[in-house]
């Protein structure tokens, strides 16, 4: 299961129509349904049942949504504390420059370090 999976379903049982939820996620009803059926079969039970123009839960779709209503809390609150992870460079990325420079140099550096 994905934390977009999760958002969409979120999405439908708020508006309780799949053409709304699309059009307020911005993707079409394609896309929004294959995600929804995927779900399905994550969860092992459908989550909503669908009339011509209303979307209920069902009982699944209920307990599954409180629960994911806490999930995608979390993960929204999360993303912003793991920011200043994504945007520290690592050593390694700097470093490929200067192997690519200093090629046998920095091999014969490596072999000598791992001597030690």
């Amino acid at each position: 299961m994905k934390i977009q999976q999760v958002q969409y379903f979120l999405k439908v049982a708020e508006t309780g129509n799949q053409t709304v939820a699309a059009r307020a996620l911005f993707i079409s009803q394609s896309p929004l349904l294959r995600k929804i059926l995927a779900l399905k079969s994550d969860l092992g039970a459908p989550p909503m049942d669908s009339c011509i123009r209303r979307i209920t839960l069902t009982r699944a779709g209920e307990v599954f949504r409180d629960h994911a209503l806490h999930l995608n809390d979390d993960y929204l609150a999360m993303m912003p504390d793991l920011n200043e992870f994504k945007m520290a460079p690592s050593c390694s990325i700097l470093a490929i420059p200067i192997i690519s420079r200093y090629g046998n140099s920095y091999r014969q550096i490596l072999q000598h370090a791992a001597s030690l």
